[in-house]
């Protein structure tokens, strides 16, 4: 997301925010830091959240803190969320429907993207 601060278009076009819900688990939440994270996003950072997309929510958390989540998001981003379910195959299917293509998804949620930290840490240091 600080990348995204940096580069001029995102910050006139904004982002999609696309949420791993595979991994998810109760120690993730901590619900004072959330709050305060999302107030300093909201009104600090120079970047809009076009839309939301959550791949593959697990139900018994999701069903517990998405009423919180979805009030917290306000009326505009709730209303362009979307909930991906089902097998790899129909959520990448249910993706591309909104221009998410599997070239541009990481390869831990199914796309073709291999992402290599330690590569994209040493090329930011190189620049700078």
């Amino acid at each position: 997301m600080f990348e995204a601060t940096m580069e001029s278009h995102y910050i006139r076009g904004g982002i999609v925010l696309i949420v791993n819900g595979i991994s998810v688990s109760f120690d993730h939440f901590d619900r004072k830091l959330e709050k305060a994270i999302y107030e300093l996003e909201r009104h600090f950072l120079p970047i809009k959240i076009r839309s939301i997309h959550i791949i593959k929510p697990r139900s018994q958390i999701f069903n517990i803190l998405k009423p919180l989540w979805f009030f917290l998001l306000g009326r505009r981003l709730r209303s362009r969320s979307q909930i991906h379910s089902g097998h790899q195959k129909e959520v990448l299917e249910s993706l591309t429907l909104y221009g998410i293509t599997p070239m541009i998804l990481p390869s831990a949620i199914g796309g073709d993207l291999v992402l290599d930290h330690k590569r994209w840490l040493k090329k930011k240091r190189d620049r700078e």
